[in-house]
């Protein structure tokens, strides 16, 4: 999200997603449980400024993990080996610009 105001915009959104926050415990790990729709509207309720929403982004941690998990997954035998590779191709950061 780009805006000219973030900080202010970022408290804004914590606090309305506070019951959504995946850590509950270490409140510096600011990740929540919303969708993009979930957010869009929440700014649109807070700013009546002109915010620009890049819906491509690089994720390349959260695509490695996701990986990962497939992975240990697999060797557990919960995973049949055909769907450990079906997925996409993690996006390079050129790919997502």
């Amino acid at each position: 999200i780009h805006t000219n105001d973030a900080p202010t915009l970022e408290k804004k959104l914590h606090d309305e997603f506070d019951s959504h926050r995946l850590n509950m415990i270490n409140r510096r790990k600011e990740f929540f449980n919303v969708s993009l729709e979930e957010i869009k509207h929440a700014v649109s309720q807070f700013t009546d400024q002109s915010v620009e929403f890049i819906g491509t982004a690089v994720a390349q941690d959260y695509y490695e993990t996701k990986a990962m998990k497939k992975q240990l997954l697999a060797r557990q035998g919960k995973l049949e080996l055909e769907e450990l590779y079906s997925s996409k191709a993690i996006p390079k950061f050129a790919d997502v610009l």
